[in-house]
C-alpha cells in the first residue's frame, strides 16, 4: 500500500513537470473617458486571437491562464505583482497593454512607458522594463504587445487617443502545424509598440487600436498564406505597413492628428520571408518578370515596357487575364480586369491631376453605361436589398447591391456570392473601390480604393485588406 502511494505521488510531480501554461496576461485601462471602449475592444480581439492559439495547441498539452486587469485593477502594483510572481519557465506569455503611454525626453529606449491608469510619472512602467522582468521567468516565448501612445508628456500625462477607424479580419480557428512552429519551436521574446517615438497610438471605440486589430490582421493574413513559411519577422512588418496606411487614411480624412508606425524587437530566431520564385522573360518591346510555367507567363506578374510604361496583375497562357493595373507614369494609370487580353467590366482611369473616371468596357471597347440585368428582380434582407438577375431565389449575374448605410455594389454574383468585376461606392459619397472579387472577397487580386479626400490605395489586395503596392516587389 505505501509503495502505490509512492507511486502516485511520484506520477503526480511527472504530470505537473509535464504541463505546459499559455499565460494571456491583459491590463486595459478602460476607466477612461476618452479610449475606455477602444481599450475594451482590444481585449476581446486580444483574448479571442489567445483562445485560437491555446486551441491550436492543446493537442501539445498546453492549457491557458488569463490574468485580466481593467479598470482600478490596471495599476503599477498589480503589474508588477502579476509579473514577479508568474511560474511561467519554458511557458508561453501572451501581453497586451491597452490605455494612456508616452515619454520622457529623457528616455532613451524606442518603446514607450505604460501609464496604467496613473497620472503621475512614478506610477507608468516602461515597456522596456516588463520585459527585462518577465525574462527573468525565462518563459518559451514572450510577446509584449502595447498599445498607446508613444508621445513626449514632459511630466504630463499624454494626450488622449482619438478616434479614427480601424478594421480587423476574423478566423475561426488556426492550423495546428503553423502555430506549433511559431509559438514551439522558437525561443526568445517579442518586444512591440504602436508608435515610434514622438507619436500618439489611435483608438476607436467600435474597432479598437489601429495597432492591435493590425496585428491580428496581419497575424491571420500570415498563418492563411500557403506555400509560405510563417515568421514573427514577416508578421510584424506587416502590421508596421498596415498600421502605417490605415493611420495614413485616417489622417488624410482629418480624423487624426499625426500618422503612427510601430516600433519592435524581435529575438526569436527565424528566416524572413521566403521570397517568390520571379522568373525573367524578355521580348522585344519589354521584359516580364513574375510567375511562369514552360516559358509562358502565369500567374502574378508584371510586363515593363521599353517606353516606361507597366503593367502588373494576373495572367493566364501567356496573356493578361484577371485583374491589374496598367501605368503610363506613376501618376496616370488604369486599374481594372482583362479576359484574354481585353479589357472587360469596371475600371477607374485616374489622370495626372489626381481625378478620376470610372469606365465600362466590352471586349476592350469603352460603352457608355454598363449592361443593365435582364429580369431583374427584387430581394430584400436585413441589411438592405439587391435589384438584379437571380437564379433559384439567389442573386446570379449582373446585379446591384443597396445597403441601408447608402454603399452600394454593383457586378455580377454566381450562385449568391459577387465574382468578377465590380464597382463599389461608399456611403455619404466618400469614394469608391473598383477590382476584382472572388468568392465573395477582394482575394489575391489588384484593385484601385479612390477616397473623395485625395487619398487612393492602388495596387494588391488579399483577404480583404490592402497589402501592397506591387505584389512583385512586396515578395522580393
Amino acid at each position: 500500500m505505501k509503495r502505490i502511494t509512492i507511486l502516485l505521488i511520484l506520477l503526480s510531480v511527472a504530470f505537473s513537470l509535464s504541463a505546459k501554461t499559455i499565460h494571456t496576461i491583459m491590463f486595459v485601462d478602460s476607466n477612461d473617458s476618452q479610449i475606455g471602449n477602444g481599450v475594451v475592444v482590444d481585449a476581446r480581439m486580444f483574448q479571442n486571437w489567445a483562445n485560437m492559439i491555446a486551441d491550436a495547441l492543446r493537442a501539445d498539452g498546453y492549457n491557458q491562464k488569463v490574468y485580466y486587469y481593467n479598470g482600478n485593477l490596471c495599476n503599477k502594483n498589480n503589474l508588477i505583482n502579476v509579473v514577479s510572481t508568474l511560474n511561467c519557465a519554458d511557458d508561453i506569455v501572451l501581453f497586451l497593454y491597452s490605455g494612456h503611454g508616452g515619454r520622457s525626453v529623457n528616455d532613451v529606449s524606442k518603446f514607450p512607458r505604460m501609464c496604467l491608469g496613473a497620472h503621475s510619472e512614478d506610477q507608468f512602467v516602461s515597456v522596456e522594463y516588463l520585459n527585462s522582468l518577465l525574462q527573468q521567468k525565462n518563459p518559451r516565448l514572450s510577446i509584449i504587445i502595447a498599445d498607446c501612445c508613444n508621445s513626449y508628456y514632459n511630466g504630463n500625462i499624454p494626450m488622449g487617443r482619438m478616434v479614427s477607424k480601424s478594421n480587423s479580419s476574423t478566423m475561426t480557428g488556426y492550423p495546428s502545424a503553423k502555430i506549433r512552429d511559431l509559438f514551439v519551436n522558437r525561443r526568445g521574446n517579442i518586444v512591440s509598440s504602436g508608435a515610434s517615438q514622438g507619436e500618439y497610438g489611435w483608438t476607436n471605440g467600435n474597432g479598437g487600436g489601429i495597432f492591435t486589430s493590425s496585428f491580428i490582421d496581419s497575424f491571420n493574413f500570415n498563418v492563411e498564406r500557403s506555400g509560405e513559411q510563417v515568421s514573427w519577422q514577416n508578421i510584424f512588418n506587416d502590421t508596421k505597413d498596415l498600421t502605417f496606411e490605415l493611420s495614413q487614411i485616417a489622417y488624410l480624412d482629418r480624423k487624426i492628428t499625426k500618422t503612427q508606425t510601430p516600433v519592435f524587437d524581435i529575438n526569436v530566431g527565424e528566416s524572413v520571408r521566403t521570397k517568390k520564385k520571379l522568373t525573367r522573360l524578355d521580348f522585344g518591346n519589354g521584359y516580364y518578370l513574375g510567375g511562369a510555367v514552360n516559358g509562358k507567363r502565369e500567374g502574378i506578374g508584371a510586363y515593363i515596357f521599353n517606353d516606361g510604361s507597366r503593367f502588373e496583375g494576373e495572367f493566364s497562357n501567356d496573356n493578361i487575364d484577371g485583374s491589374g493595373i496598367y501605368f503610363w507614369t506613376s501618376d496616370h494609370y488604369f486599374a481594372g480586369t482583362w479576359v484574354n487580353g481585353h479589357r472587360e467590366g469596371y475600371g477607374i482611369e485616374v489622370h495626372p491631376d489626381g481625378s478620376y473616371v470610372i469606365e465600362y468596357f466590352s471586349n476592350d471597347v469603352c460603352l457608355t453605361q454598363a449592361p443593365q440585368p435582364r429580369n431583374a428582380q427584387r430581394l430584400n434582407v436585413a441589411n438592405g436589398y439587391y435589384l438584379g438577375e437571380m437564379r433559384e431565389g439567389k442573386p446570379h449575374g449582373r446585379g446591384k447591391f443597396y445597403w441601408n448605410d447608402g454603399s452600394s455594389f454593383e457586378g455580377t454574383w454566381i450562385n449568391g456570392v459577387i465574382n468578377g468585376s465590380g464597382l463599389l461606392k461608399f456611403a455619404n459619397n466618400q469614394g469608391v473601390y473598383v477590382g476584382n472579387w472572388k468568392n465573395g472577397t477582394r482575394q489575391a487580386c489588384y484593385g484601385l480604393q479612390c477616397l473623395n479626400n485625395g487619398y487612393k490605395l492602388i495596387g494588391y489586395w488579399e483577404n480583404e485588406v490592402y497589402r501592397a503596392k506591387s505584389f512583385i516587389i512586396y515578395n522580393q
